[in-house]
């Protein structure tokens, strides 16, 4: 939750929005980010590989979830 709480700040500091996000416009933005905002997607994406690391571990040892989640939605090679 803490994640998502990161995201939305930068959400709400790009488009003055945490959830209805509507900034993209054919060809790219609808205005460039702000310098706090720049700072702030820096901040998160140093940090970010390392709390991925920790969802990673959480998702692949975690006996209840594999036992939920293994065989669901799988697509054939056909």
């Amino acid at each position: 939750m803490e994640e998502r709480e990161k995201v939305y700040e930068i959400y709400e500091e790009v488009c003055g929005a945490r959830l209805t996000t509507n900034m993209g416009r054919v060809g790219g933005m609808e205005r460039d980010f702000s310098p706090v905002a720049l700072q702030k997607l820096r901040k998160w994406l140093k940090e970010f590989p390392a709390v991925m690391r920790e969802f990673e571990a959480l998702f692949n040892r975690n006996r209840i979830f594999v036992d939920r989640v293994v065989d669901v939605g799988g697509i054939s090679a056909e």
